[in-house]
């Protein structure tokens, strides 16, 4: 009972917001015993919808399989990470920005999914939990508070920038793990590869790799970054740089660190807490004072992933009550930008 309450007052407040600023809002429920939306599946929602148009999914334990977009869409789910009776929004598989998708985005969902842009412009791709990034021939993505958390082995990197494309990178965690690849051994992913004539711009960001950043061709540039290389020691094995530099990644006085005890930096990694702890080297040495990471800069890092229009993030539904006193159900909605 709570659950339905839940899911029936979230989507009451977000379709109030939006139907009043925007012209089309298209509701997705792959749940409909907890609630009626307009379609059931985010395929059915796409092939209805029109450019411009809003698809917010309702949050549920399955997952919405991912789709191709090449059409002007936005897509909005409830964060990667569950609050009182309310789950995440999941996709699965991959979505795909495609030509004639110019100016889309993409909000708030986990799962894990990839995500490729290819032959088109201004993507922004913020608060998600995304497996793996391909940007090919693709100008003005805009990458923002997301957990880019993959798992691959080596020779795989979470986010590859092919061709000729620009990318703006801001308050991200670029976290590249090991995985067992053999008899008692791991393998490595690496956290960003840069091909050809691409630029990546990336600040307050946290690159968690225990595998290379490798240039190829390309040029990377950065602010106020922390960087840890996890098992590996030396650093010119973890940066791999085969054509223009890094600028500033390497370089300490340029506002970016790295680190290899990685416990001094932040509150408490074991449990993905990134706030950074008393006595940190971290805390006021970025650009102008401000402190390192991702909850530094001018778009610090959404926990959880929540969109930006205003969600519930705990309800309390009493089982009963009575005729005379009610029912008194406790709400506790924010708003993140």
């Amino acid at each position: 009972m709570k659950k339905s309450a839940s899911f029936l007052v979230f989507f009451i407040i977000i379709n109030f917001v939006c139907h009043n600023v925007m012209a089309k809002v298209i509701t997705v429920n792959n749940r409909l015993d907890i609630a009626v939306a307009d379609y059931a599946s985010l395929q059915l929602a796409y092939d209805n919808a029109t450019s411009g148009d809003t698809i917010m999914l309702f949050p549920s334990e399955i997952a919405y399989i991912g789709i191709d977009i090449s059409k002007r869409l936005f897509l909005i789910g409830n964060g990667f990470v569950s609050s009182n009776y309310l789950p995440i929004t999941i996709i699965s598989g991959n979505v795909n920005f495609l030509e004639g998708s110019d100016g889309s985005s993409i909000e708030s969902f986990g799962g894990v999914f990839n995500i490729t842009v290819k032959n088109v412009n201004n993507i922004s791709i913020s608060k998600n939990n995304i497996n793996s990034l391909i940007i090919e021939n693709s100008f003005n993505t805009l990458l923002l508070s997301n957990l880019i958390n993959g798992s691959y082995t080596l020779g795989d990197f979470l986010i590859t920038l092919k061709g000729n494309s620009l990318v703006e990178a801001n308050s991200n965690i670029i976290r590249a793990r090991g995985i067992p690849c053999g008899y008692s051994s791991t393998c490595y992913a690496g956290a960003i590869l840069i091909e050809g004539s691409s630029v990546m711009k990336i600040d307050n960001s946290i690159i968690y790799s225990e595998g290379q950043l490798t240039i190829y061709g390309g040029i990377a540039q950065g602010k106020n970054n922390i960087i840890y290389g996890g098992l590996r020691s030396n650093v010119d094995f973890r940066f791999s740089i085969h054509s223009n530099a890094w600028e500033g990644q390497l370089d300490v006085s340029k506002n970016n660190i790295i680190v290899s005890d990685i416990s001094s930096i932040f509150t408490d990694l074991s449990n993905y807490n990134y706030h950074l702890k008393s006595g940190s080297e971290a805390i006021g040495n970025g650009e102008d004072g401000t402190d390192m990471g991702i909850y530094g800069g001018d778009t610090p890092f959404v926990d959880g992933g929540y969109p930006g229009i205003p969600v519930i993030y705990y309800l309390d539904v009493p089982l009963k009550g009575s005729q005379k006193q009610g029912i008194n159900v406790t709400i506790k909605a924010k708003s993140n930008q």
